[in-house]
């Protein structure tokens, strides 16, 4: 669905190269409409000609099931980007700035000395929204950058963050790649210079428990579930999920 080859083309090439197990074949990395014809014209042209909703991605799983139903087939969340404008697409529910600025991840609530704007300014700065001269926290404004980090410990991001992944789930994946599972915990270890500290074991516990629930939400749709991420928690002394 990358806007060059037919889902009969991605087919044919499974087939000639006898693939068995297909990595990240659909990424969730920004919001994607249930079908294009919700976005507005511009948008759902491009939407169309790329096949960027859920719609076509169940198309297309279900498609490449029949003619390779023992394939293995990967798709993708991207944790570290939580837009201004975020949907759940299991349930719908549209979330404003306001209500994904609460979700962003904030240091100092668990007492260390970095504020909210001070660590969001440094990740603006490491995607490039914000330019290497500005000084943070200064520079930062959350109403002007397309996207926040988010706080994996906030039980409504956690909710907002596995209705992608359920979502993929539904739409007939067999497993699930968590991109940047625990680099909350990886950053807040290097911030406190502790990775023993109450902030990153609770952001490493919470990383587990997404993926708990990844696989309990397959069981209950009688399938199991990979779940895949980067190996960060090797650095830490605590068990991996």
């Amino acid at each position: 669905t990358d806007g060059m080859r037919s889902i009969g083309d991605v087919i044919n090439l499974l087939k000639e190269t006898k693939t068995d197990f297909l990595f990240l074949g659909w990424l969730r990395d920004r919001p994607y409409p249930e079908s294009c014809l919700d976005l507005p014209l511009e948008q759902a042209s491009i939407c169309e000609e790329y096949g960027l909703s859920y719609e076509h991605f169940r198309d297309a799983v279900n498609k490449i099931k029949r003619e390779k139903p023992d394939l293995i087939f990967t798709g993708g969340v991207a944790l570290e980007f939580l837009y201004k404008k975020e949907r759940n697409p299991m349930t719908g529910e549209n979330f404003e700035q306001e209500e994904t600025w609460e979700m962003a991840l904030d240091p100092s609530k668990w007492g260390i000395d970095m504020s909210k704007e001070e660590f969001q300014c440094g990740f603006a700065k490491t995607v490039g929204w914000i330019g290497p001269e500005g000084k943070c926290p200064n520079v930062y404004d959350p109403k002007k950058v397309p996207a926040y980090f988010p706080d994996i410990t906030n039980p409504k991001f956690q909710g907002l963050f596995l209705s992608w992944a359920k979502k993929q789930i539904d739409c007939g994946v067999d497993a699930i790649w968590i991109d940047m599972l625990f680099s909350q915990a990886v950053m807040l270890a290097k911030i406190t210079g502790n990775p023993s500290h109450p902030a990153v074991k609770e952001s490493f516990d919470a990383a587990c428990e997404i993926v708990n629930e990844i696989h309990s939400y397959g069981y209950s749709k009688g399938k199991y579930i990979y779940v895949g991420s980067g190996a960060g928690f090797v650095r830490f002394p605590y068990p991996p999920p």
